[in-house]
């Protein structure tokens, strides 16, 4: 979800997030900081009290900075996350092709990764594999 905020006639770009809290939250800071606390938004003004003297005293260019700064960490965080669930799945994959095909089987990683398990996969009863 992208979030944008139009000021002086022209769409000011705040950043991209997951979630559409996310990017309604980051569109209502900016529009308190350019149109001041009594403008339309999406949450109530209470969310953001402590915000307001914040905001008054962050110059413009250095919030759309820090708000675009958040998007992007927020990305990174998701793609290490998205990452690491690939790594595990593969790590998976490969520890059941070994069980159910025999260590010379297609890998995706080095069969030396897994040596030490080996012997342990060989002894593991419970899983069935289907040929």
């Amino acid at each position: 979800m992208q979030a944008y905020i139009t000021h002086q006639g022209r769409r000011l770009y705040l950043g991209c997030f997951q979630h559409e809290e996310h990017a309604a939250k980051v569109r209502d800071l900016m529009a308190i900081k350019l149109r001041g606390m009594h403008t339309p938004l999406n949450f109530v003004p209470k969310t953001y009290n402590d915000m307001y003297k914040l905001l008054a005293q962050v110059d413009q260019a250095l919030l759309v900075e820090l708000l675009r700064a958040y998007s992007r960490a927020k990305k990174a965080k998701m793609a290490r996350q998205q990452q690491r669930m690939t790594l595990e799945a593969a790590l998976v994959h490969d520890l059941m092709a070994i069980k159910c095909r025999g260590m010379h089987t297609t890998l995706n990683f080095v069969p030396e990764t897994y040596k030490d398990l080996y012997k342990l996969l060989a002894r593991v009863d419970q899983v069935s594999c289907c040929q």
